[in-house]
């Protein structure tokens, strides 16, 4: 009898340890980041008829994911020679359809800078920043980022790539990727140069909690 309970308690142990793996294959792949060692094994120490309690957390993923728009607006427009400028942007998340996160199903951010040195080519330099997202469900996270930005069938792609440093969300990274045509910045040879880009908007926020 006691052989038969210890049998099947190392089988539950070992069914667990394999769904784990799992998960933190399928985490690593999707999500770009890899679960802690002591959350993919499973530690059974085993002592005569009876078998120690597993230490073991399980995975909660989820997140809050956004579209919108940004708009950015540049006084006088930018040209291929920099020059000073007045900058604004503005930006809409959870527009057409709403986050999937109920508690924040919309948001907003902006951001006016006077007097920045700017031209088109400073638009696909690498540079850091800050967004501050204000949801409409109450409150906001701040969100430092690194800005890169690529070429691609087309478009102009800015990727800003960080972690929640305050606020809702805190200590989850996110990801806010900026698609821009790229026959907006034809302007940029012209005297008037480029007075506004508009792009779409994808916001992802990774919530990750172990449940110990």
């Amino acid at each position: 009898m006691h052989e038969r309970r210890y049998t099947k308690e190392v089988m539950a142990m070992r069914a667990i340890k394999k769904i784990t793996a799992v998960l933190a294959i399928a985490a690593t792949g999707l999500l770009g980041f890899s679960i802690p060692a002591n959350a993919q094994g499973i530690d059974v120490a085993v002592s005569g008829r009876a078998a120690a309690t597993p230490a073991f957390a399980a995975l909660d993923l989820s997140a809050n994911i956004c579209t919108g728009t940004e708009v950015v607006t540049y006084t006088p427009g930018i040209t291929n020679t920099s020059q000073s400028v007045t900058r604004n942007v503005e930006g809409n998340l959870g527009t057409p359809l709403h986050c999937t996160d109920p508690a924040a199903p919309t948001g907003t951010y902006t951001e006016l800078t006077n007097n920045v040195v700017t031209s088109c080519t400073d638009l696909l330099a690498l540079s850091t920043g800050t967004r501050v997202f204000h949801w409409s469900g109450g409150g906001s996270s701040t969100f430092p980022f690194v800005r890169t930005v690529t070429r691609a069938n087309g478009n102009v792609v800015v990727t800003h790539t960080g972690t929640i440093s305050s606020g809702m969300y805190a200590s989850h990274p996110a990801t806010l990727v900026i698609t821009i045509p790229e026959t907006q910045l034809a302007d940029c040879s012209t005297p008037q140069g480029v007075t506004q880009l508009t792009g779409v908007s994808a916001l992802t926020i990774v919530i990750t909690n172990y449940c110990w």
